[in-house]
């Protein structure tokens, strides 16, 4: 029997100049011939005419009813009835509608252009990101090739795709997502070379898709949503003819520089590599020009973006390096290790480039690193070694660690102090900013919540703004030369302003989320030089103009301007009394209508709208009638006659209230560690400048790379799992209590300020040296002091006993960063991943029972997990150093002042500074970018920026302002990484030591973890009275939170570092779910039931599906996710519903 489809593929044979839509059309239209029956069909019985049904709606429907019309193929009858419903059949096979381009943003005299392809929902092609791809290819070549002859020359181009994905969930829910993959930047100089850069970028997407899809979390795709091509006009660092080498470099002799006069440079460098002259290897004519080379589509002169295809034709490996004050790194080969390496080095002068051949790169690189002997050179990170086999040794490691290829650079030897004396001077002005928007909706249907799919829904401009100059030192000697008292001469030379370099704070609340894309659209229209530090493209922790330097209050504030307004003290807001005398009513954050206000002729309406006007899309809530009584009692107190001057006291009022906050920030800053905020950019900088001038600590630079990198093995975060899903609490304390069963609690201990305790013990501070005799540690390390002048971090191979498994399961020690590999998973698992399901490359940190090789730990780490039964088994390698609590005198200090602290305001920062420090320390220097703001004159700079290899990505602000962001070129590696990875494992000691030192001990088996997130361990623990038991270990506890009532009520442990507190002050706790780390729900014995889920928008507590007969867990949270999101610097509101709900099984 011949189905439809079969029969279609034989007639389109038959047919080959004919479209599928022509076939259909023609069985349509005639009777099938007697021939075609005989050849596709069996006999054919009569059967009894069957009325054909009405057309369906539903495009599957209609599919299915024609192919049982098909088949097997019926009557004449039954097809000429079938030929009624001709034109609508006819639809279901027409080409689905062409997905095309359509431009978005140009700029910069076109030097930056970009093209998006939106893809329809349901549309067929959309289904598959591979298929897509291919689709659409022609597209993509077409538009190169159209780009390529537009702009004159060549090109780099990246493709980007937006990817929703769904994953399926136990109890039928789905979660989506919809990320954006890019690929790196492609150059094409020829439209010859089209094709080669579309085959390279296609798998690149495919490859970054696969680490969502396969990562074992269940995700798959659903549909390609977008497609963006960004293209940026290329002039290629080239090489040409002959040009000579700077001084520094000719000196060396370690360079070969052909005298070519022709362009085929790269092509002479080779032939000097291959083809080695005993004398005068400057000379052309020293080489054979029959070289047996292919350079068959290398354009000449010959950029770095062929170099591959150079390596490909001539089965070469080679390596190309830049001069800027000293080598760097361009192309690395990825040709086999084993494959000899040519290395090139391309200089340059006065926009002129040229290839030359290093014939030794030791002695090119050897006075870089103050080396002045003869050593072997890593080629990735150009950091010199003694001996061949630790340069192999080492090589492991820096491809692990290190990723890409880069010049990393050591400082040289020294301390580490403060520094910043000139930061001890308060910023002479402070100018706080805010906007008010204009929300014009973006019209578009309405979105369903039982699907995903994105829209934007607003579109945000800037409707009015305030700001307020703060004067701070009218007293400092340098402005008013007011007498300050004695100081050394230097000193008094460091605390000077200086006009030309001194700039002005302008601070914004959420200034790095928000504000910052206002500002991007208009500050290509003003004069001045213009920076960035930057987080990406797109947010920045600061940007300059000028001298005026914008900063977020936000990055040291952490809590909205409502909160910091609470927390302060009426008395405290100085600067809104002076503004606003009547200020009780402005000591709070004020509410506006941001969506109504979506017209200019809103702001000359004449009264406040309703309160339902005043609903917010964005949190999916309206204000309380309270808050609506406090707008009236506004509008009616400062005299508003019309919206707009509502919007411009509210505006007002806001910047106020933040110039006061900032202010008082300032003034307990400046009082308790004589530093300013204004100064900076972030509060972790505040707070490690604060850290070094309270100690007055030195701690030593690391020189030594490998040192580095060995530490860098040993950063391990803090554990965060769920040990079991599900506990139901069994005592008098909760309803339901069986006093058949065993009396059973549930307690949820955090600890006091873990990292603080951890930052107040013992740490590194230099006299780094690699111990000779390893194997002499095996026997001597438990005898290490914790608090002796030294200690070691150590790479060792431990035996995790089997007779520990059982007792160990819900809280293996010793963690490891791995990759999670398929066969090590339960059925349970594949079943939720789906069958063939590879789980990708990614690193997680994940606790086991297997044993660990070559782990790196702080020895007071090793002590304890020896001490609980794991075996060391050898020391490969173990660093010595000087330690010290030098940490603890400020952590204390902060500590004390929290005690004493008057107003909720003071408390929130004395523990910011304490937890700040600690994020000081855990700065990756491997994960920061650069970005370059550059304007439409900077017409050479962008060139240059383009040309890069380190080129990355661009994002277009507007015709006159691009942020550009290249990949580092030189990573120093200068923070002192050696005090936040032993903050890391010192912090696991005090964990892990509670738990199975205090805990187990005293109960065994019947205390069981439950969940642990860094500094909390929920515990199911079977015993007659917990609170009982508690008070004969009351040292271990602070329990000053209890009711005043409670036994074990008392404030001798109030705030002390490391002791445990119950984060339900002594409230039973009836049941605890767990889904997934940071997702949980206790309910306690009164009823209330707290919640968590990290990643999802908080909301309305009635967004949360009511639990069944007081169960804990969460069955369901849905809501529409409506989030603010900035592209290209345009600010929007955009919806799309979200479902999270997960629930993966623990490795066995």
């Amino acid at each position: 029997m011949v189905t439809m489809d079969e029969y279609i593929e034989q007639l389109l044979a038959e047919m080959p100049e004919s479209t599928l839509h022509d076939v259909v059309k023609n069985i349509l239209d005639e009777p099938i011939p007697e021939a075609v029956k005989r050849r596709l069909l069996k006999p054919l019985q009569p059967r009894e005419y069957r009325p054909i049904p009405p057309p369906r709606k539903a495009k599957a429907r209609k599919r299915k009813a024609i192919q049982e019309e098909f088949d097997p193929i019926p009557s004449h009858k039954v097809l000429r009835s079938v030929g009624d419903y001709q034109e609508e059949l006819l639809g279901l096979f027409e080409e689905p509608e062409e997905i095309a381009f359509r431009r978005t943003r140009w700029t910069l005299g076109n030097f930056l252009r970009g093209w998006q392809m939106d893809v329809p929902q349901g549309h067929p092609q959309g289904a598959d990101p591979r298929t897509f791809l291919q689709s659409v290819e022609p597209q993509i070549r077409e538009k190169l090739e159209e780009e390529l002859r537009a702009l004159r020359g060549g090109l780099k181009f990246q493709l980007a795709i937006k990817v929703e994905l769904v994953k399926a969930n136990p109890d039928g829910s789905e979660e989506f997502m919809e990320p954006i993959l890019r690929h790196k930047q492609e150059a094409v100089l020829q439209k010859n070379e089209i094709t080669a850069a579309l085959e390279e970028a296609f798998p690149r997407l495919q490859e970054t898709l696969e680490k969502w899809t396969q990562r074992g979390s269940g995700w798959a795709v659903v549909q390609v949503r977008k497609l963006w091509l960004d293209i940026a006009r290329y002039q290629p660092l080239r090489g040409g003819s002959y040009i000579p080498l700077p001084p520094e470099l000719k000196s060396k002799k370690a360079v070969v520089n052909v005298k070519n006069m022709d362009d085929h440079c790269l092509r002479w460098a080779l032939r000097s590599a291959l083809f080695q002259a005993a004398d005068h290897p400057d000379r052309p004519t020293k080489y054979p020009t029959a070289d047996g080379l292919d350079f068959t589509g290398i354009d000449a002169p010959t950029p770095i973006s062929q170099i591959g295809k150079v390596e490909r034709q001539n089965d070469l490996a080679i390596n190309v390096f830049g001069w800027d004050k000293g080598v760097i790194v361009h192309h690395i080969s990825k040709q086999p290790e084993e494959d000899a390496r040519i290395n090139l080095l391309l200089i340059e002068k006065a926009g002129k480039f040229h290839y030359t051949w290093i014939k030794n790169l030791n002695r090119l690189l050897y006075d870089q690193n103050k080396h002045r002997e003869q050593k072997p050179f890593c080629e990735r990170c150009l950091h010199g070694y003694k001996r061949e086999d630790l340069l192999e040794a080492h090589k492991l490691e820096c491809k692990g660690i290190g990723q890409t290829a880069v010049r990393v650079e050591m400082p040289q030897e020294g301390k580490l102090t403060f520094q910043n004396h000139h930061k001890q001077l308060p910023a002479p002005y402070v100018i706080y900013a805010d906007f008010e928007v204009l929300t014009t909706k973006v019209e578009g249907p309405e979105l369903d919540p039982t699907k995903s799919n994105t829209q934007k829904t607003q579109h945000h401009e800037a409707c009015s703004y305030c700001y307020v100059v703060g004067d701070s030192v009218k007293d400092h000697c340098h402005i008013t030369g007011k007498y300050r008292g004695a100081a050394h001469s230097a000193c008094n030379l460091k605390l000077r302003l200086s006009p030309k370099t001194t700039t002005i704070p302008v601070v914004f609340h959420n200034l790095r989320g928000y504000d910052s894309h206002l500002l991007m659209q208009a500050i290509s229209k003003v004069e001045g030089r213009v920076s960035c530090i930057p987080n990406n493209t797109e947010k920045y922790i600061s940007f300059s103009l000028g001298q005026l330097r914008f900063i977020d209050s936000a990055q040291f504030l952490l809590a909205s301007l409502d909160k910091l307004v609470s927390a302060n003290k009426p008395e405290a807001f100085h600067i809104t009394a002076r503004y606003e005398p009547d200020r009780t009513l402005l000591l709070r954050k004020g509410v506006y209508p941001y969506e109504y206000m979506d017209s200019w002729e809103r702001f000359e309406e004449t009264q406040l709208p309703p309160k339902e006007d005043f609903y917010s899309k964005l949190t999916g809530a309206n204000i309380s009638d309270s808050d609506y009584t406090h707008a009236q009692r506004v509008w009616e107190t400062f005299g508003c006659q019309t919206l707009g001057n509502y919007t411009d006291l509210y505006c007002r009022t806001d910047v106020l209230l933040l110039a006061d906050v900032f202010e008082n920030f300032r003034k307990t800053s400046q009082k308790q560690y004589g530093l300013d905020p204004a100064n900076y950019y972030t509060s972790p900088g505040l707070s490690w400048d604060a850290l070094l001038k309270k100690t007055g600590v030195e701690l030593e630079l690391l020189t030594d790379y490998d040192q580095h990198l060995f530490i860098e093995k040993g950063m391990r975060g803090g554990i965060s799992m769920v040990s079991k899903r599900h506990a139901r609490a069994n005592n008098p304390a909760v309803e339901g209590y069986d006093p058949e069963k065993p009396n059973n609690h549930i307690l949820y201990l955090d600890a006091n300020n873990l990292y603080g305790w951890a930052m107040s013990q013992p740490l590194p501070t230099g006299g780094f040296r690699w111990v000779e005799d390893c194997d002499g540690l095996v026997g001597t390390i438990q005898d290490q002091p914790a608090d002796g002048p030294g200690g070691f971090i150590l790479e060792v191979d431990l035996e995790y006993p089997q007779e520990l498994h059982d007792e160990h399961n819900a809280y293996p020690l010793a963690p490891e960063r791995m990759v999670v590999q398929k066969k090590w998973m339960s059925e349970y698992q594949h079943g939720l991943l789906g069958a063939g399901v590879v789980s990708a490359e990614v690193e997680k940190l994940v606790p086991n029972l297997r044993d660990k090789n070559h782990y790196v730990l702080h020895y007071r780490n090793l002590q304890l997990y020896l001490g609980l039964g794991m075996k060391l088994k050898k020391v490969h390698r173990a660093l010595r150093f000087e330690q010290s609590p030098w940490m603890e005198p400020y952590i204390r200090m902060n500590t004390e002042l929290r005690k004493q602290a008057t107003s909720a305001f003071e408390k929130d920062l004395y523990k910011l500074m304490n937890n700040s420090v600690f994020g000081k320390n855990m700065e990756n220097l491997r994960k920061r970018v650069d970005v370059k703001l550059v304007r439409a004159h900077e017409e050479d700079k962008l060139r240059r920026l383009i040309a890069s290899p380190s080129f990355a990505r661009a994002n277009i602000f507007d015709d006159d302002l691009a942020a550009i962001e290249v990949h580092k070129s030189r990573l120093v590696l200068n923070r002192p990484v050696y005090v936040g990875m032993s903050i890391l494992d010192l912090s696991k000691t005090l964990m892990y030591d509670f738990y199975y030192g205090q805990l187990k001990n005293q109960y065994g088996d019947r205390c069981q973890l439950l969940y642990t997130d860094t500094d909390s361990l929920l515990l199911e623990i079977e015993t007659e009275d917990v609170y009982r038991d508690m008070v004969a270990h009351a040292g271990l506890y602070d329990t000053s939170d209890y009711p005043r009532e409670h036994p074990l009520h008392s404030v001798e442990n109030k705030k002390v570092l490391g002791k445990m507190t119950d984060e339900c002050a002594g409230r039973p706790i009836a049941e605890y779910i767990g889904l997934r780390p940071k997702m949980y729900s206790i309910l306690e014995a009164n009823g209330d039931n707290t919640k968590k889920a990290k990643g999802v928008k908080k909301a309305p507590p009635y967004l949360w599906a009511a639990p069944p007969q007081g169960i804990a867990v969460p069955l369901r949270l849905q809501a529409l996710d409506r989030r603010k999101r900035g592209g290209n610097s345009c600010l929007w509101a955009q919806g799309c519903p979200t479902d999270r709900y997960s629930r993966d099984e623990r490795l066995h």
